[in-house]
């Protein structure tokens, strides 16, 4: 598996491949590659490509919605959005009356945590609660509170209260979250009951220097049924048949020359996509590549020297390979 770098874009900012196309940012145009610009944006703060809206936000609470065709659909002002499932269908915090709501129905007071949108269900967390509200019944299916956990301590030697990292997922009638401490749990989606509970930290962060990172996104396998975590210098997979972790392939107790530390990743077409630093423990990340998830197998890398680093995922479509530098230089691959 091989590519070649075809084309870098200066000057981009957002990016984000949406059924096989790619949509960006440069300057204050909006493009679908190759450069065919589709949106002129006058003002602008940030900007989202959902799967069916180009969402802009001028600031942190005046948003505008566009189709893929740069027709304006409609305007928010006092508001924070959190999930867009359609044109018209959608999750937002009203800052006016400091509720969350879902369209014009209203949550509750106060704004959610991080979310996670599955079959009607949106999962989120509020106050040290992951809930299960239903969109097609409007109604709260349960609540699971994270204090019936013991507290742990930081590295500074201070309790902490354990609070949702990430919604890793819904696979086989169990909803996966990673909490902090590296703890991975899961928990009936029907009743909200505690199913199993793995501490990462305790079973592969045992070294000095061999963390693992919350930053490093947990990558759900269903074909496999399994969950895949490439997070620093550690690939691991846990088994959701009995709930068990393994270690696939250690890339830290080696020489520091042949060091692997990973950044980012995607899991597309079941390879994993990365950025990564090799051969020293600092450092931005410079490399851009891709593994075979099931033995740690670097398949193809690609060095892209003299950057502030590659900060975000590689994204994978119609046979080219995107990633975008921090000092904003957006690069594409195409294979060979």
């Amino acid at each position: 598996m091989k590519f070649k770098l075809i084309e870098k874009i200066k000057n981009t900012g957002e990016f984000k491949v949406v059924k096989t196309n790619l949509y960006f940012v440069k300057n204050t145009e909006v493009f679908i590659y190759p450069l065919k610009e589709i949106l002129k944006l006058d003002e602008y703060w940030g900007v989202t490509f959902e799967d069916q809206l180009i969402h802009v936000f001028t600031n942190r609470s005046f948003n505008t919605f566009y189709d893929y065709k740069g027709n304006k659909i409609r305007s928010f002002e006092k508001v924070n959005f959190y999930h867009i499932f359609s044109k018209d269908d959608f999750i937002y915090y009203d800052r006016s009356e400091k509720k969350s709501k879902y369209n014009s129905f209203t949550l509750f007071e106060g704004k959610i945590g991080l979310n996670h949108y599955n079959n009607n269900h949106l999962f989120f967390e509020n106050e040290l609660v992951i809930n299960n509200y239903s969109l097609l019944n409007k109604t709260f299916l349960w609540h699971f509170d994270l204090s019936q956990f013991a507290q742990w301590k930081n590295f500074e030697d201070k309790d902490r209260n354990y609070e949702v990292e990430q919604f890793v997922g819904v696979s086989g009638g169990c909803l996966y979250v990673l909490l902090s401490n590296f703890k991975l749990i899961a928990l009936n989606v029907e009743t909200g009951e505690l199913l199993h509970q793995l501490n990462l930290g305790e079973l592969f962060a045992l070294e000095p220097r061999n963390w693992l990172s919350y930053s490093s996104k947990m990558h759900l396998d269903e074909v496999n049924n399994r969950i895949i975590w490439i997070t620093s210098a550690t690939l691991l997979h846990i088994d959701l048949a009995n709930f068990s972790a393994k270690l696939i392939k250690d890339f830290f107790n080696v020489p520091i020359e042949n060091l692997w530390r990973f950044k980012c990743s995607n899991y597309q077409d079941l390879k994993l996509l990365f950025t990564a630093q090799y051969g020293r423990e600092g450092g931005d990340p410079d490399i851009v590549g891709i593994m075979n998830p099931d033995t740690g197998e670097i398949l193809w890398q690609y060095q892209i020297p003299n950057t502030q680093g590659l900060y975000e995922a590689p994204q994978l479509a119609n046979n080219r390979l995107y990633v975008r530098s921090l000092d904003n230089d957006l690069y594409i691959f195409e294979k060979e």
